[in-house]
């Protein structure tokens, strides 16, 4: 129902979190609405240009008044001092007759510019989105990622360069540096020398003379804190691959426990004479034996949990995801020979240096990487192991949904929303790729955007969401700006379409009618799809859907305070991008009396003038036309003509 207009200015609500970072899930907000310089205008846009492009970080724009400096950096009588760079901040809009607020913008706070205007102090803020947020965080390799996910307390991934003596920890916490060591004479070691199975990311290759002979890393600086006190536990984890059959025991990561004197191994994980991964505690004592062999040139996850309960220890050892062997009872946790101490202060991976003692050395022969330890982890065992496993395939044939999630994760972004991705992707190379890309791949192996909404959740809408997708606003063509323009041309016409799709064949479909009518329009991307069928399905979609040229409407205007009367500003605030919209009673020359489109983009502008908002737009064609299989609507026969992706 359309409601009656109310004179006045728009009414706005301006709120920051001054105290929140830009991932906050829940910021403490605070009104800062009595400062807001209305004249100034306020500038909000979020979304994209159109279908075909990926969405761009959106942008706020307005001016405070700044009277007695809160708004200030670095002015300690400021109110919200010490003011934070992004944190977070929101803008909400309550129509005339409106009960309440909705929230139309939330991003973060890039810049505060103070000033004077005819000297009255001001302040401008400049903000941008998450998705600005997005674009900034550059992404190690998928294997890496996915063990930084589960906040390890140590973690040494081992894709140092080649040539290096020393290998970096990343978890971020303790800065631990691991060097080379040398245990009697002879072997090797080699950085960069290999590569794990997905991210092409290097590894480091040990190459002992035997098992007494050999070189390996261990940590010389730092300490980190006991890991095993009541009701708490450890978990050790790497990534290995090797062929060299052991003739005695050896060690793939360990954690010791003393700063002086003989050090003694703790908790470690490694290969045994018969090529079974195992446990060892205390002094590099075997407590557990698994019963899958790892010595098979394939690479596997090994991860070792030590919990204690009830004053005694417990030991589960876990190959590629799943616990091997039965759960093993230590022992008293302390005041016992062999059994580990609480302490742990250094690490050991691929073997044992000179220093360890004992005449008979520990020295693995093969690749390492991704070797993590975790001191009272707050991630759950189940999580580190699941993880750590997925990381040897890149969670290879998940769905776009699960994916899409994954990578927020890694980002440390809570409540994203998703739709039911029909699509199922294969493994992504992100290594040196923002967050914003890798989703955008997500988004075009779903065939759907992804976006923020005006309430600042990161979104993958499913694909079929357009599909038949109700109206949500109509127009009537008077209350539409007076520039509208359409366009007939072949900017979106795709009739030879190429995809290439990673670990699959490159695939081509072309629409021969089209080609014979209009001339060939290309299109070649690449895929992260699980499996060519897919690939093929995609690019027979866009050739059919997309291959006749359609008049089309860039962009709509709508003056929300001249056209009150006549439009419904409740609908029209509530557009989200990917809503569907019609402009009716079109005049005799347009293409059509109606003007059937969806919703890509949002400019809003708020100032003493009203509010005016612009709306990117694509022609709803042909996702009103699809058939889709047993729905009511869309399953008709000579009503829907294209088949639905």
């Amino acid at each position: 129902m359309t409601r009656v207009a109310k004179p006045g200015l728009p009414d706005l609500k301006v709120e920051i979190a001054p105290t929140a970072t830009p991932f906050t899930a829940s910021p403490t907000w605070v009104d800062v609405t009595t400062d807001l310089r209305l004249g100034d205008s306020v500038t909000a846009t979020r979304g994209r240009t159109d279908a075909r492009s990926q969405a761009q970080p959106g942008t706020l724009s307005l001016t405070l008044n700044n009277p007695v400096g809160n708004y200030t950096p670095g002015l300690a009588s400021g109110a919200y001092h010490p003011l934070k760079l992004r944190c977070p901040i929101r803008l909400s809009f309550k129509p005339p007759g409106a009960g309440a607020y909705t929230v139309m913008w939330t991003g973060l706070i890039d810049e505060y510019a103070p000033g004077w205007v005819q000297s009255r102090p001001i302040v401008t803020l400049q903000c941008s989105d998450r998705l600005s947020a997005l674009n900034r965080v550059e992404l190690a390799s998928w294997e890496t990622q996915q063990t930084l996910s589960t906040s390890p307390d140590l973690f040494f991934p081992l894709t140092d360069a080649a040539g290096s003596a020393t290998v970096g920890d990343i978890a971020g916490n303790l800065g631990i540096t691991a060097t080379a060591a040398e245990r009697g004479n002879g072997g090797s070691y080699d950085l960069g020398s290999g590569s794990l199975p997905v991210d092409d990311a290097t590894v480091c290759a040990f190459t002992p003379v035997d098992a007494s002979n050999g070189w390996c890393f261990q940590s010389v600086n730092g300490s980190f804190s006991a890991p095993l006190v009541l009701s708490d536990r450890a978990v050790l984890s790497c990534l290995m691959n090797t062929t060299a059959a052991p003739a005695s025991n050896v060690l793939l990561l360990g954690a010791g426990s003393t700063t002086t004197g003989v050090p003694a191994m703790e908790l470690g994980i490694g290969v045994n004479s018969s090529g079974k991964a195992c446990v060892y505690a205390g002094f590099l004592i075997e407590v557990v034996s698994g019963t899958v062999n790892v010595v098979d040139g394939n690479w596997h996850h090994i991860a070792v949990e030590c919990t204690e309960s009830g004053s005694r220890l417990y030991y589960k050892l876990y190959v590629d995801g799943v616990q091997d062997s039965t759960t093993y009872d230590g022992g008293p946790a302390s005041g016992s020979s062999g059994v580990p101490s609480p302490l742990m202060r250094k690490v050991y991976i691929g073997g044992t240096p000179t220093e360890y003692g004992g005449a008979t050395g520990h020295q693995y022969s093969g690749q390492i990487a991704m070797c993590g330890v975790w001191d009272f982890p707050t991630a759950l065992t189940a999580d580190i192991i699941s993880e750590g496993n997925a990381a040897r395939t890149g969670t290879d044939g998940e769905t776009s949904t699960a994916r899409f999630l994954k990578l927020c994760d890694f980002a440390n972004i809570t409540g994203a929303v998703v739709g039911t991705g029909a699509s199922i992707v294969a493994w992504q190379k992100i290594a040196g790729q923002s967050i914003l890309d890798a989703l955008d791949d997500v988004g075009t192996a779903e065939q759907s955007p992804i976006y923020i909404t005006g309430a600042g959740v990161p979104t993958l809408a499913a694909r079929t969401a357009r599909y038949g997708a109700a109206v949500a606003l109509t127009i009537d063509a008077a209350d539409v700006g007076a520039d509208v323009k359409f366009s007939y041309n072949g900017d979106g016409l795709i009739n030879d379409a190429k995809g290439t799709r990673l670990g699959g064949a490159e695939q081509r479909v072309t629409n021969a009618t089209s080609i014979a009518d209009h001339g060939t329009a290309t299109f070649n991307e690449t895929f992260i799809l699980s499996t060519d069928a897919q690939m093929v399905n995609v690019l027979q979609w866009l050739t059919n859907a997309f291959g006749e040229p359609r008049t089309r409407s860039a962009s709509l205007r709508i003056d929300g305070w001249v056209k009150q009367a006549t439009v419904d500003l409740d609908d029209l605030l509530a557009l989200e991008i990917g809503s569907r919209l019609q402009v009716i009673n079109m005049p005799a020359q347009a293409p059509s009396s109606t003007l059937d489109l969806f919703a890509e983009g949002f400019s809003d502008v708020f100032n003493t003038n009203g509010w005016q908002r612009t709306i990117n737009t694509s022609g709803a064609e042909p996702y009103t036309n699809v058939w889709v299989l047993d729905s009511l609507t869309n399953s008709q026969l000579d009503s829907t003509t294209v088949l639905a992706l």
